[in-house]
């Protein structure tokens, strides 16, 4: 069985965990054949690069976070629109709206960042990699307004109710169940896997951050996808092959590569 981890920070990862070598070596060993590590600004862009070109199996997604306190100009946006013409990039992201830190008054900046971004995906032909933090509404009318139909993605690290994955599976978009979905509390993502069509699904780690049980409260990493597979495979009802098989022909879907 292999799996695909479609949204991971190697940047980000902790001096603890090793070299990325290591970590990829790791992943490999867990059944992991393909990560896709996403950038969240200027300061990893390069990193995020490097990664997808020293490794044939990592992909990279090049973007500006909704938080980043990146004060981008210009010439950022040139750079960013050139780097989205390597064959490596496959997703513009992560980007979005996120409300959590501050409120929708103090996070005006955030929005002509994300529909530029929006805009990038529509004119690279690539995928949206979707942040949103108590701002789904807002985030699915900047998408249903700017992408007008015409943008496809990943809701990341999905854990809002079955009435938003309705709306993000009717403009086209995917959802991507991180470790969480492995933690017992968390009745409404439950709900939500076990209600949401099979191959419209996808898993992730978000490492270093949100590890799955039972690696819970340590840092994570991307062979741990392995075990939200496990937890999406019982709430489905299916097998972890039939699910390893189904969700190679999602990411394909949407990425047109593997």
């Amino acid at each position: 069985m292999q799996w695909m981890d479609t949204h991971c920070h190697l940047c980000l990862l902790k001096p603890e965990q090793g070299e990325t070598a290591q970590v990829v070596a790791r992943a490999h060993t867990a059944g992991v054949q393909h990560l896709l590590d996403v950038a969240t600004g200027r300061d990893n862009w390069d990193c995020v690069l490097k990664n997808a070109h020293q490794f044939a199996d990592i992909y990279a997604a090049i973007g500006i976070h909704p938080t980043s306190e990146m004060q981008e100009t210009e010439d950022d946006w040139q750079q960013l629109a050139q780097l989205l013409n390597d064959d490596k990039v496959i997703a513009v992201g992560e980007c979005g709206l996120d409300f959590f830190h501050a409120p929708e008054a103090e996070c005006g900046h955030q929005y002509p960042r994300f529909e530029r971004q929006i805009l990038l995906a529509q004119q690279y032909n690539k995928p949206l990699i979707i942040h949103t933090r108590q701002s789904s509404a807002q985030t699915l009318h900047v998408l249903q307004s700017v992408g007008a139909g015409q943008v496809t993605g990943i809701m990341h690290c999905f854990v809002e109710d079955k009435t938003v994955a309705q709306q993000a599976l009717d403009i086209g978009f995917y959802l991507s169940f991180s470790g969480i979905a492995t933690f017992k509390n968390a009745a409404q993502i439950h709900q939500v896997i076990q209600w949401a069509p099979l191959d419209r699904i996808l898993i992730e780690t978000d490492s270093p951050y949100l590890a799955p049980v039972p690696h819970r409260g340590k840092l994570n990493e991307p062979a741990y996808v392995a075990n939200v597979a496990e937890t999406v495979a019982q709430l489905k009802g299916v097998s972890l092959e039939a699910l390893s098989k189904q969700l190679t022909r999602n990411a394909q879907q949407l990425f047109k590569r593997f």
